[in-house]
Order: C-alpha cells, then structure tokens, then sequence
C-alpha cells in the first residue's frame, strides 16, 4: 500500500531535501573493519559512493585500535580477521573472543544472542497487567542478582539467566507468556546463538562453558564484557536525591521508553561518562533498578539514549583496575601513523579546495545562457503570434456564419 505523511510547512521547510545516506551518520567501525579483512588498507583514501564523515571515519579506526583488531600502522590483526567473521558490532565479536581466553564463550554465545534481539519483553495494555509485569521482571532479575558477589551486577546476567530458564522448560511459550516474554523472540535468540557457534567452529574457536567452576563464572563473564564495552565506561557520581525529582516505579517493560519513570525509591544511579563529559542515569527499564546493592562504583553499558535525560543502556558492573589494564594500550596510540595521514590531511581531502572559474571560461558561459533565453524569448513571441493569427481567423468565421 501507501502512506502518506502529513506535515505543516513549517516543519516540511526544516526537511533535507533527500535522507542522509546511513554511512554518513552511523558507527563505521564494522566497515572499517570489514574493508581491513578485505585487504584495503587504505581506508581514508577508499572512494565511497558517498563519503562519511572524516570524523566518524577517524573514530572508528581509534575505536578498533583500541579493540586490538588493528595493529600501530592501521593494519589488522590476527585478532582482528578473527572479529571480521562474525556478523556484530566489533565491540561485540571482540567480548566473543575474549571469552574464549576466559573460559566463558558457551555463556557469551548466548549473551550476545540475546543482545541481538530488540523487543524481548512486551508491555500489557491493561494497568493491572503493567503491574504484573513489573514484578515479573523484578522477580527474574532478583534471582540472578541474589546469586551474584556484593559489587556484581547487570542486565547482562539477567538475560543470561532468562535464557538458561527457559531452555530449562523446554522453550515453552507458556513460560515466557507468564514472564511477559516474547516466545518469538527467544526462539529467534537460540537461532542467532546457532550462527554464532557454527562460525566459532569455523574459526577454531573453542566453545567452553563455565559452570564447572561456579564461583567465578559470572565474573569472567563480566571482564569479557569489558573487554568490547570498555570505551563506553560509566563511573558513579554521589549526589543527594531531589525528592521532586524522584519518579515512580516502571511499569512494564517499557519501564523501556526513555522518558518513563524511574522508581521511587532514594538511591542514586547517576553515572558520569568521562569520554563524552555527559552526566547519564542508568534507564529505567534496566534490571539494575531492582537491585538491593549499593550503586555499582563502575559500569560499561551497551547503548547511550538521548530522550528528555541522558540514559545508559544495558549495564554491566566492572572493575575499575580491568578498565586501567586496557586503558594501557590507548595510551601508545600514534594518531597520524595510525591513520597513514595527519588529522589535517584526512579533513582537507574530506573537503577538497573548489578552483576558481577561469573569467574567459565564465564569460562563455554566460554568452551560451543568454543565447539560450533569447531563444526562448524568440519562441514564446511566435507562439503568441499565431494565437493572434488563429483568434481572428475564427472570429472572421464566427461574422460570416451571421451575415448569411
């Protein structure tokens, strides 16, 4: 079918006349990568149909640099052929292999899994449902968090958990109605989960699981996740609650929506975010609302959200010395070897000098446009002529036919 949209001439005048192509405002870093594995290395000099922003282009090599999928020239790297493989964001296929050094990929494959999918909780219309909602999520979120060290906490271990579950009931739907889950979406998770394993294997991968030694699974499952999240770090800042400010319970999964409310309850999850120098509160519809543990003091998170506050989405808690050990490695960083160019030359080629119209060239130019409107001046005059011409022929007939 159509659709057609209707807007006031105020807001259709704010418009851009065609959509800004995606390259040009989205994260690079998975093409970046992608044209490395290609064996293009010269990434700033590759002739896109349409040009990203040099800036994002500088980002997304920094980014990998830092994920070690490129080397000090810009060159990938072993580790960086193996991230290329996988269908995710680099920062995801880079907690991948990190799991598998620490012994906790079987439980990273469905981490990610669940990760990928984008609604896995749906909100009830009814009020009364809303509620229940809410304290199914709490409950599932509360069992996990229950299990976990004092300083560890995060949605990640919830969707874990979730998973695990429901594998335990044998996928029933039944299950995941009660729960407010999604069946479609987690039979879409297992699918996802299938992939990601066949591609392990193909890379010679090992897929290890963690449960033989309990006592530091989810631990390692966290610094794996630090591993591809720790660009995006968050550190808590203590401040004094504003009880106007406080907002009420989420209901729902779309506790989801940016702009809902955050629980009432007096504790602090505003977290600052150095690299951005931004102050963000974790979103509302994170299980880390629910938890009974002081603020964790350091989190990754997966998404940042721009709604009426500054949100963090998908948070995991970490060691603030995991972050430092990898910090290490941005530090060497050469930016101009890095790139094969100086900042400056990437911007200048972004936006090459337009040359100055030859004045012979321009003065032809202009002779050639005024031909042309003398032309169509020359033949609008015609046209008019004989419309003269044909009104009097017809009103010499019209006189004839009256006289006879």
């Amino acid at each position: 079918g159509k659709c057609f949209r209707l807007y006031t001439r105020e807001v259709h005048k704010m418009m851009d006349d065609v959509t800004v192509p995606e390259i040009q405002r989205s994260n690079l870093s998975s093409v970046v990568l992608q044209l490395k594995a290609l064996g293009i290395h010269d990434v700033i000099g590759f002739e896109f149909l349409d040009r990203p922003d040099p800036l994002l282009l500088i980002d997304a090599i920094k980014h990998l640099f830092a994920l070690g999928a490129l080397d000090e020239d810009g060159r990938i790297t072993e580790l960086g052929t193996q991230m290329s493989a996988f269908p995710l964001e680099p920062s995801f296929s880079r907690m991948l292999v990190a799991s598998v050094d620490l012994r906790c990929s079987d439980e990273m494959l469905t981490l990610l899994a669940m990760m990928s999918l984008e609604n896995l909780f749906y909100r009830p219309p009814d009020r009364k449902a809303q509620e229940l909602a809410h304290t199914r999520l709490a409950e599932l979120f509360l069992r996990i968090d229950t299990d976990l060290a004092r300083w560890l906490t995060g949605d990640h271990f919830m969707y874990l958990y979730i998973y695990e579950q429901w594998l335990r009931n044998d996928c029933s739907a039944g299950w995941c109605k009660e729960r407010f889950i999604h069946a479609k979406q987690m039979n879409e998770a297992r699918d996802i989960r299938q992939q990601l394993e066949e591609i392990m294997v193909q890379q010679k991968l090992d897929v290890i699981s963690s449960t033989r030694d309990k006592s530091t699974k989810y631990e390692r499952l966290a610094k794996s996740v630090c591993h591809g999240l720790y660009t995006n770090i968050a550190r808590h800042v203590k401040q004094q609650p504003d009880k106007r400010k406080l907002h009420k319970k989420p209901k729902g999964e779309e506790a989801a929506e940016a702009d809902e409310d955050m629980p009432s309850r007096a504790v602090d999850f505003t977290y600052h975010i150095s690299h951005k120098g931004v102050m963000a509160m974790v979103h509302p519809g994170s299980g880390l609302m629910f938890t009974q543990k002081p603020p964790p003091e350091c989190l990754v998170y997966t998404e940042l959200v721009h709604a009426t506050r500054v949100f963090i989405r998908e948070v995991c808690s970490i060691r603030p010395e995991w972050v430092e050990e990898l910090h290490a490695k941005r530090a060497t960083m050469n930016v101009d070897r890095l790139l094969g160019y100086t900042v400056q030359e990437v911007l200048e080629r972004a936006n090459p000098v337009v040359e100055e119209v030859i004045p012979e060239r321009q003065q032809e130019e202009e002779t050639a446009l005024l031909q042309k409107l003398s032309q169509k001046h020359t033949t609008d005059d015609a046209a008019e002529a004989a419309r003269k011409r044909y009104l009097e022929r017809k009103a010499q007939q019209q006189a004839a036919k009256k006289r006879k």
